[in-house]
């Protein structure tokens, strides 16, 4: 498939009399833009100034570049879920093709988005990529009066974990998301913190009588001007 070829099926919200550029044009722009690290709507027209005869081998541009205000309009009014859908969906068919990966999810709160003396204010994303190919595979924001634990369920029922070992930090250690993980055909790695007192203890316990059973690895690593030790990891043999 053309890489124009995958934004053709959005939705066009404008009207068509008053269209200069396809939208499949300025999307496909918009992401090769960032892909070269474009940050705003005035360098992804930088970029395609730049590029012109690159995307014109692909794209077609019977009017030009767009300007940064059409990137900026067309990213403001395009429906997200259509757009968002069609790369998940194409991420998708780029994992198929690998082999065996592992998917980590993660949130993180997205730098200036707070406002002082609101908790909520703040946009918090999670995101679930294939670690060993950088492959994104889906995000989701979460709601201002939730947080990641609710947010976690619904991004790993909207991607394929199908032969994938999952792994997220402490935030989604619950007995429904390992469930689902397991239900949708993937393995999970979770982490387990203290705050979840009874299972800390007994998992904590389970370990320290079959210790001298399992194997031992730990690792020392030189990274950002400092060693650091890695803590031993225990595998049952």
């Amino acid at each position: 498939m053309k890489l124009v070829e995958i934004f053709e099926d959005i939705p066009d919200f404008r009207r068509k009399s008053q269209v200069s550029h396809y939208l499949s044009s300025i999307l496909v722009t918009a992401f090769c833009a960032v892909l070269s690290l474009a940050d705003d709507f005035e360098e992804m027209a930088e970029y395609g100034v730049e590029k012109e005869d690159f995307l014109r081998q692909f794209v077609p541009l019977p009017n030009g570049i767009p300007s940064h205000d059409t990137f900026r309009r067309v990213f403001q009014n395009l429906n997200a879920g259509p757009f968002e859908k069609c790369l998940r969906e194409r991420s998708a068919e780029v994992v198929k093709a690998l082999s065996v990966h592992q998917v980590n999810i993660d949130g993180k709160a997205l730098r200036a988005t707070g406002e002082r003396g609101k908790k909520t204010a703040t946009i918090c994303i999670v995101s679930a990529w294939a670690s060993e190919h950088l492959v994104s595979l889906g995000q989701i924001k979460t709601d201002k009066k939730s947080n990641e634990k609710t947010a976690i369920p619904e991004l790993v029922g909207a991607i394929d974990v199908r032969g994938a070992l999952v792994s997220i930090d402490a935030m989604g250690c619950d007995k429904k998301v390992a469930a689902l993980i397991r239900s949708n055909g993937g393995d999970y790695l979770l982490a387990l913190k203290k705050n979840q007192k009874g299972l800390y203890e007994e998992a904590r316990d389970w370990m320290g009588k079959r210790k001298c059973h399992m194997d031992v690895h730990s690792e020392v690593d030189y990274s950002g001007g400092r060693i650091e030790n890695g803590q031993p990891m225990y595998a049952m043999t």
